[in-house]
């Protein structure tokens, strides 16, 4: 069964395993923070954050994809048991239980550097898939 919905957060999704609306969706640019004395030495990571503030139990609370290299327009691949790794990623529902991404990939198509199109094709342990695309914005955040 799968879970349909227009999101708040600027994301068409589909949701097959569990039902997921997040109203918190951004590309975060995580920077080396205040204890970074060399920028050469802590680059910048990316990260897309999709989150629901306030779930109830049993649906996921958020998808975090996670050490994307670079923030260019192109399609990325994650296969587990390929052994393709160009970002990873995991879902977390409102019981703290996480479910690694298995194989996916994601499409970036930038938008300035506010803006960014993405398309999502997601499949997580335990049957969780997720679909979807549009426009999100980017966030520019310190890592502690």
């Amino acid at each position: 069964m799968s879970q349909r919905s227009q999101q708040s957060c600027g994301l068409a999704l589909e949701t097959g395993g569990g039902s997921f609306a997040p109203d918190i969706c951004q590309l975060e640019i995580i920077s080396g923070g205040q204890y970074c004395e060399d920028p050469k030495r802590c680059p910048s990571g990316y990260a897309i954050n999709l989150t629901r503030s306030r779930p109830v139990i049993g649906e996921i609370e958020r998808v975090v994809l996670f050490i994307i290299g670079k923030f260019e327009t192109g399609t990325y691949q994650f296969d587990r048991e390929a052994g393709v790794a160009e970002f990873t990623g995991e879902a977390t529902d409102k019981g703290s239980i996480t479910r690694h991404l298995l194989r996916g990939s994601v499409t970036l198509n930038r938008r300035g550097d506010d803006q960014v199109q993405v398309t999502l094709d997601l499949q997580f342990a335990g049957g969780i898939a997720v679909q979807g695309s549009g426009v999100i914005d980017v966030k520019r955040v310190n890592a502690p």
